[in-house]
């Protein structure tokens, strides 16, 4: 087994070898005895917990991982010595919620005999609930078996860090909404509800369908900014009006990502926002609008700086403003496309 280990790591470019060790892949040494393989497994995933199982599933349905590496425990929280003819007892530390989602996907992969990724939690014996992600690589090896190796590795920070992540963006200080690429509403959070004047997320899915009706624009800025959006992949610092729910008006600075949907999903777009209102209305009363200066898209060049409006008297500047933004500036700040 050990030959077709180093066959493996060959393929995979290798394991990152700690300091000190000159085994490289091909090398006869390198394999489940090596005395390195530990610390080449934590090179490999330094900044979680990560151990490397081989792993075997018998025509019977039946599996084993006849080999560990020495950080098993530690990871997977089960004794190695009693998985070496039967994989069970890692069976029975999965959470009742993850059974069945866990032992599907494992058995279509192995009849697919395609590779197996899933994140699931555990429920050790003594300890807290751990998050653990799984990749194990099957191949055929004879008489009905089914071999590989596979990396577990803990993310349980991880998770515990997305959670918070997701927990800030749902009330947090920052507006976050995601819309289909029609530019229907598919979720908002509390901070984008209050901005817009809406006690609820949900009260704002009602009543406002579509980003379409929600932000003061022409349809060709729209339609131009989508197109580019599409070619750069973001926008950051788009300065743009939103109507609110009484019929007022709040400016947005806007950072907008396309986020490509997995096979067969449809492409969505991710919104983040702050209410700029009272900055805006201080520089348009002065004349020059700084924030429409600021304006990127991905990594493209930055598009050339719009000049102060003529005319910076009180008289007549807020139709000129009006005109300017409406008819002239969006146009004047966006990159052009070939």
């Amino acid at each position: 087994m050990d030959d077709t280990f180093q066959k493996v790591l060959l393929a995979c470019g290798g394991l990152p070898r700690p300091n000190g060790c000159t085994r490289r892949p091909e090398d006869a040494a390198l394999g489940e005895g090596c005395p390195d393989l530990a610390a080449c497994v934590r090179a490999l995933h330094p900044w979680s917990p990560c151990t490397l199982v081989r792993f075997e599933l018998h025509a019977d349905g039946s599996t084993c991982l006849p080999f560990t590496c020495g950080n098993f425990p530690d990871v997977q929280h089960a004794d190695p010595e009693a998985l070496r003819q039967d994989t069970m007892p890692v069976f029975r530390l999965l959470h009742p919620q993850d059974f069945d989602r866990v032992l599907i996907s494992m058995t279509q992969a192995a009849r697919s005999i395609s590779p197996w990724l899933q994140e699931y939690r555990i429920l050790p014996s003594q300890g807290d609930l751990r998050w653990l992600r799984s990749c194990l690589v099957p191949h055929r090896s004879g008489q009905g078996l089914l071999s590989g190796y596979g990396l577990i590795t803990d993310i349980t920070a991880e998770r515990k860090c997305r959670d918070d992540l997701l927990a800030l963006c749902e009330s947090g200080p920052v507006g976050v909404y995601r819309a289909a690429e029609d530019g229907a509403l598919l979720a908002v959070n509390a901070e984008f509800a209050r901005i817009c004047g809406y006690d609820t997320p949900e009260e704002m899915l009602d009543a406002v369908p579509s980003t379409i009706g929600l932000y003061n624009m022409p349809p060709e800025e729209r339609t131009t900014v989508m197109r580019l959006v599409r070619t750069y992949g973001s926008v950051q610092r788009y300065a743009i009006e939103a109507r609110t729910r009484d019929g007022g008006r709040v400016w947005l600075s806007l950072n907008v990502r396309e986020v490509p949907g997995a096979e067969g999903e449809p492409l969505t777009y991710e919104g983040y926002c702050a209410d700029i209102t009272g900055q805006m209305r201080h520089e348009m009363a002065a004349g020059h609008v700084r924030e429409f200066d600021r304006t990127r898209f991905g990594e493209a060049p930055p598009p050339p700086k719009t000049e102060k409006p003529a005319g910076s008297s009180a008289d007549g500047l807020c139709p000129l403003l009006s005109y300017v933004r409406d008819a002239i500036l969006w146009r004047v700040r966006l990159p052009r496309l070939a």
